[in-house]
């Protein structure tokens, strides 16, 4: 299975589905930033890698960008290369406002991580934060111990099972108010009638 086409995954949903994705993208980006306040590093990654999948609701280079900082901290540096080369390839491609510069995606061939999706306006980072990243990837290639291994369908598939093992267990340790997100699906089904 190659990369799957955001224009095609949203042409065919319903407004519940959008909402529903929609709400599921918020919830997961939430926890990764409490996963990070509070320590929990490699969960905070986990959630990051696994909002991948939601490029195009999501600003792809932002996202990139953030997986591969969070990949960085605790040094799955192949990994990191691999999601900052990505981020430097949009950030040119928003630069030069053309797409087509993302000719490239075998990095994600066998992904579920879009390919096809709406470029940013704008770079997520500012030029020169983005120099630092480019300076980074280009150190990092030099080194024997950082390999540039395509991102494997099966490893996201590891990453999402870690996730949604531990989720539940976070969701009850810092909020402690909140419900499972079926929850509050059945809550705004029956709200609007649906």
């Amino acid at each position: 299975p190659g990369s799957r086409s955001k224009s095609e995954s949203k042409g065919s949903e319903s407004k519940v589905d959008t909402i529903e994705r929609l709400l599921l993208v918020v919830h997961l980006y939430h926890y990764m930033y409490l996963c990070k306040e509070q320590g929990m590093e490699e969960m905070a990654c986990n959630l990051a890698l696994s909002l991948l999948r939601f490029i195009g609701d999501i600003p792809a280079d932002k996202m990139f960008f953030l997986a591969g900082n969070m990949c960085k901290e605790i040094d799955w540096m192949d990994k990191a290369f691999i999601l900052h080369n990505r981020y430097i390839d949009l950030s040119d491609a928003i630069a030069e406002e053309d797409m087509g510069l993302l000719v490239d995606n075998s990095d994600f061939a066998n992904t579920d991580i879009p390919y096809d999706h709406p470029l940013p306006k704008w770079n997520y980072l500012s030029d020169d934060a983005q120099e630092e990243v480019r300076e980074w990837i280009l150190g990092s290639a030099m080194q024997m111990d950082v390999t540039q291994e395509p991102i494997s369908m099966e490893w996201l598939r590891e990453i999402r099972s870690e996730v949604s093992q531990q989720l539940g267990h976070i969701i009850r340790r810092y909020d402690r108010g909140a419900l499972q997100i079926d929850e509050h699906l059945v809550q705004v089904r029956q709200l609007y009638n649906i």
